[in-house]
C-alpha cells in the first residue's frame, strides 16, 4: 500500500495486482477527508515512458474513490500508476508510483456504472505534445474526449476517426454518445460527440 499526506489530504492507495491485457484496469483509493477536493486523479502510463495522462476518479462513499483505466495496447509490458489529490489552490498531493504488470486473463470485476464509464473515458494530459496521435501505450476504445494540460476538453479525434471507420465496416451510424462530465467540484455538462465544434474549458 502507497500512503500519500501532508497535513491533508492522507491518501491510502493499494494498486490492483495486475492490469488486464484485454480489458480495462479498475484503480481504486480511500482519500481522508473526502471532500473539499478541486480534482482526485489517477495517473497513468505504459511502464518505461514519460508521457504521464490521468483519468478523474469517481466518490464511492466512505471516502472511497474509483476510476477505469484504458484498456492497454500488446505493447504495453506493465503500467505505471499513482494517485493524486488536488486543492483549491492548485497544491498537489500524489502517492509514489506503483508499476503493475499487463497479464492476459488478470481477473477484474466492474460494475455496471464502471462498465458505461470505461465505454465513455476521457483522458487528461499533463504535456503540451500529448496533444495529436491516441494514447501512447493504450487502445482507443472507450476514449471518447481528451483533456489538454491547460484544463481544455476536445473529441479524441483519433480515436473517433478509428470507431467510424469501424462502425462503417459494420453498416452502423458512427455517431459517439452522450457524454457526462462529472466533477468533484459539483457541476455537470453534457457534451456530444463528434468531429469540430468549440473547445470547451473545463470547470476548475
Amino acid at each position: 500500500m502507497s500512503v500519500a499526506h501532508a497535513e491533508y489530504p492522507y491518501i491510502a492507495f493499494t494498486p490492483p495486482s495486475c492490469i488486464p491485457a484485454d480489458g480495462n484496469a479498475l484503480v481504486e483509493a480511500t482519500i481522508t477527508p473526502s471532500e473539499g477536493w478541486s480534482s482526485v486523479r489517477a495517473y497513468f502510463m505504459r511502464d518505461g515512458r514519460t508521457e504521464l495522462y490521468f483519468v478523474e476518479m469517481r466518490p464511492a462513499g466512505n471516502d472511497r474513490f474509483w476510476a477505469v483505466l484504458p484498456k492497454p495496447d500488446d505493447k504495453t509490458p506493465a503500467v505505471s500508476l499513482r494517485v493524486a489529490v488536488r486543492d483549491g489552490e492548485g497544491r498537489e498531493t500524489r502517492t509514489p508510483p506503483s508499476v503493475v504488470p499487463v497479464v492476459r486473463g488478470c481477473p477484474v470485476r466492474l460494475t455496471d456504472e464502471q462498465r458505461a464509464v470505461a465505454r465513455n473515458l476521457i483522458v487528461g494530459e499533463t504535456l503540451a505534445n500529448q496533444v495529436g496521435g491516441g494514447v501512447l501505450g493504450f487502445l482507443c476504445e472507450g476514449i471518447v474526449l481528451r483533456m489538454n494540460y491547460r484544463g481544455e476538453l476536445r473529441p479524441e479525434d483519433c480515436c473517433c476517426e478509428t470507431a467510424a471507420l469501424l462502425l462503417a465496416k459494420q453498416g452502423r451510424s458512427p455517431l459517439l454518445p452522450l457524454v457526462i462530465l462529472g466533477g468533484i467540484g459539483g457541476g455537470t455538462t453534457i457534451v456530444g460527440g463528434g468531429g469540430g465544434g468549440e473547445v470547451s474549458k473545463a470547470r476548475p
